[in-house]
């Protein structure tokens, strides 16, 4: 009997529900839902899908332009060193573009992670970002994918598409309503 859980207990240290610790006449903190927790994970992993794309465009763009250009002028490119101007200014470009969506991916996933962190604490303004956000990243992912044969860019948009549609859907789920409510209720009590 002489734990220190116990002696707290002994002397009305506990909140409401048991919580040790908690000052008396004061609730308890809300459980944070294991909804909180798939709406961090699912914006991770949206942002690593991001990173993911960035990544294999970064391996394999120079390839992917050379076979871009090749296929739109309906032959196979010669080495590097024996391009033409125009052809390995046309190369030049389409690497400039792939290297943009790689960066476009990421420009759109960052904030949104940034808005999951956020809305952690449950507020209504912040989970309202998270919807804007994650809306604008699913359609990039969507782009990537729709526009892109890749299959290593595909993935990445198809991934980082699913984790945003989950942190869509884990943003307003039943659960997560409830603790925005009792993290509200528990701010006011504060008061």
């Amino acid at each position: 009997m002489s734990s220190p859980h116990l002696a707290s207990h002994r002397r009305g240290h506990n909140g409401p529900g048991g919580v040790a610790g908690a000052p008396p006449g004061r609730p308890a903190p809300p459980r944070r839902p294991a909804t909180v927790l798939v709406l961090l994970l699912s914006g991770l992993l949206a942002v690593a899908a991001a990173v993911g794309g960035l990544l294999s465009i970064a391996a394999n763009g120079e390839a992917w332009a050379r076979a871009d250009i090749g296929d739109a002028l309906g032959t196979e490119l010669p080495a590097e060193g024996e391009l033409d101007a125009l052809t390995a200014l046309l190369v030049d470009e389409r690497e400039s573009e792939l290297a943009a969506l790689g960066a476009f991916l990421i420009l759109v996933a960052v904030p949104l992670l940034v808005c999951v962190l956020l809305s952690l604490k449950a507020a209504t303004w912040a989970r309202v970002l998270v919807t804007l956000t994650a809306s604008g990243t699913l359609l990039a992912f969507l782009a990537v994918t729709a526009g892109d044969t890749r299959g290593a860019l595909v993935a990445a948009g198809a991934f980082g598409a699913l984790a945003t549609v989950a942190t869509l859907i884990a943003c307003w789920l039943p659960a997560t309503n409830r603790y925005a409510r009792e993290v509200g209720a528990a701010r006011r009590a504060r008061r």
